[in-house]
């Protein structure tokens, strides 16, 4: 039976990872009653434009309608129980079952049927079946039954940053979707802290300041803010200093590069972050000067990641994919802004694959590497659970944040 963390929490029993019975408690009590991050409004900004959420056996369609509101429904054919959507799948301005062709309009009522003359009205209640979905600072969220706290509520702890990005000024820009032989918490957590930066991602120690980085709780979420444009003390002799600042000088828009050696690098690259914001008119007027060029990474609960650039917004998102724990799904969707006045580009397309397999960047590939290798370990009898450090801490969060929500 799942069980509350010891008191103090020392470690993390492994068997949140790995057994049944926690990721049946998770179904039941977790899934259908978060508030559960969809999409950005731009993403299904036009009538017909839709999204698809799938969380374990459900799924839902959110959809914008002809009335410019957003609606969301169960992914199912009243008529026998079809799934009707996909990502990257038809679009098209209704709702049209690949089976029958039964069609449904953004509202969920039934607009035709094949052969409709043989009864007047389909027989049974033939609406698709509604779930709950609210927009707000720019995104989408749903919630499969009844929420425990109000979307409001929800973001109260994250709204100030949330509206000072002006997400409602970003568009997708990348978007791939992979299968992952873990649990969903297990690719979360690797994504939740900086600790394994020095170890497997030395590259990026020129440009991050990895002993620096800060971790805050929110509520039921928790903000960690990782320092650029300054070289770690983990940075090894021989790293190519001057080479990797100015790529990634370049990599977030600055062309021509500042020279690395240059003293208050860091004040200075945040100025120019600044006069680039406003000669190119993005959306950073009222970001502050270190979210110029640091990076603020948001863990929403219970399983959607935010990482907000200037220049790019980074959306890790960790699903189960049915009702084992050891299978998830991973989102990894990029946004980037848009000038003032510019039209949104077509939508990127959506690319599916395997965590071992699929091209989803190296950095990526290697946190991967780390949650398949996580999951069989933790799978051993040997491993009692999770002993976290300091730098670990927004890992320890959640799990607080999970008994709070399933074990009270």
């Amino acid at each position: 039976m799942p069980t509350r963390l010891p008191t103090p929490c020392t470690v993390i029993p492994a068997d949140r990872y790995t057994s049944t019975a926690w990721a049946e408690l998770e179904r039941t009590h977790l899934w259908p009653n978060a508030w559960l991050f969809v999409c950005f409004s731009s993403d299904i900004a036009q009538p017909g434009e839709r999204q698809v959420l799938d969380i374990g056996t459900e799924s839902a369609i959110v959809i914008r309608g002809d009335d410019g509101q957003v609606h969301a429904f169960h992914n199912t054919c009243p008529h026998r129980g079809m799934r009707l959507c996909d990502n990257g799948g038809p679009q098209g301005r209704h709702v049209r079952c690949a089976y029958h062709h039964w069609t449904w309009k953004p509202d969920g009522k039934l607009l035709s049927w094949p052969d409709g003359t043989q009864f007047a009205q389909p027989p049974g209640d033939v609406t698709l079946r509604p779930v709950l979905v609210e927009e707000r600072l720019g995104l989408v969220w749903l919630c499969f039954s009844t929420p425990k706290l109000s979307l409001d509520n929800f973001l109260a702890p994250i709204a100030d940053t949330l509206t000072r990005h002006h997400l409602d000024r970003w568009v997708r820009s990348d978007d791939i979707t992979l299968t992952v032989p873990a649990n969903w918490k297990t690719s979360a957590d690797v994504s939740n802290e900086s600790y394994h930066i020095r170890t497997i991602h030395p590259e990026v120690l020129p440009i991050m300041n990895d002993t620096t980085a800060t971790v805050d709780a929110l509520g039921l979420h928790s903000k960690t803010t990782v320092h650029f444009g300054q070289a770690s003390p983990h940075m090894s002799a021989s790293a190519p200093y001057d080479e990797t600042m100015r790529g990634w000088q370049e990599s977030i828009g600055l062309k021509p590069p500042l020279d690395p050696r240059a003293p208050h690098l860091r004040e200075r690259l945040q100025a120019a972050q600044r006069m680039r914001g406003e000669a190119q008119k993005l959306p950073w007027q009222d970001l502050t000067d270190a979210e110029l060029v640091d990076n603020v990474q948001f863990h929403l609960f219970p399983n959607t990641q935010i990482n907000l650039y200037a220049h790019r917004v980074q959306i890790y998102r960790h699903r189960p994919a049915g009702t084992s724990p050891h299978e998830m799904i991973f989102d990894q969707i990029a946004y980037r802004p848009l000038a003032e006045g510019e039209k949104r580009p077509p939508m990127p397309p959506h690319k599916t694959g395997d965590a071992k397999t699929a091209q989803q960047g190296a950095m990526m590939a290697i946190d991967l590497a780390m949650v398949i290798g996580l999951q069989r370990g933790m799978r051993s009898s040997a491993c009692d659970g999770l002993r976290l450090t300091t730098e670990e801490t927004a890992i320890r969060h959640l799990h607080e944040q999970l008994d709070a929500w399933l074990l009270a």
